[in-house]
């Protein structure tokens, strides 16, 4: 998948979410998300979370490439 289908699916992720969340409360989209970037689909990501309901992070693997 590229970046941008990854963008793209976080923001609908994101616009889908109607109420606010606990910190510790994650919907079934928000977990999906976290699954695709620690499968084999983006190799090049080693972890990813959700740090808050709005915050997601993804740890990549340094391989010299553009990341924009």
């Amino acid at each position: 998948m590229s970046s941008f289908k990854y963008l793209l699916l976080f923001l609908l992720c994101a616009l889908s979410i109607s109420s606010p969340l606990l910190a510790t409360e994650y919907s079934d989209q928000h977990k999906k998300l976290v699954q695709i970037f620690q499968s084999n689909e983006e190799p090049t990501a080693k972890d990813a979370v959700w740090t808050s309901q709005w915050t997601f992070k993804v740890g990549v693997i340094n391989d010299g490439s553009n990341r924009l």
